[in-house]
């Protein structure tokens, strides 16, 4: 009984690791199709509306307009272009701080 015992556990230990990679290959199929592709686009947009993000969010923006009040007009205009691409698709109606809001408007242009 022992023997079978072994043989059983021996034959688990040795099935176990292509059960593992046939299930990640069966996952990257589903993961990399349009229905993968949907999930993780409503991940990433309920992470966008996170506390957190919009938090370190505004706390970038906040930085960047401390830079760009104390840049020189070449050196704005690269804030400037930094913001435009990194706060592309924010929510500037998440900011409740109205001078900043109106910053990251008026950059937008």
């Amino acid at each position: 009984m022992k023997f079978i015992a072994v043989i059983g556990a021996g034959a688990l230990l040795l099935v176990l690791p292509f059960a593992c990679a046939k299930y990640d290959v069966l996952y990257n199929r589903t993961a990399r199709t349009e229905v993968g592709k949907s999930i993780m686009d409503s991940d990433r947009e309920i992470f966008k509306s996170s506390k957190p993000y919009v938090e370190n969010s505004i706390q970038t923006l906040h930085s960047y307009k401390m830079q760009y009040d104390l840049a020189s007009d070449e050196d704005k205009q690269i804030i400037a272009n930094n913001i435009k691409s990194e706060f592309a698709n924010f929510d500037s109606n998440l900011i409740e701080n109205n001078n900043l809001r109106h910053f990251l408007e008026s950059i937008r242009g």
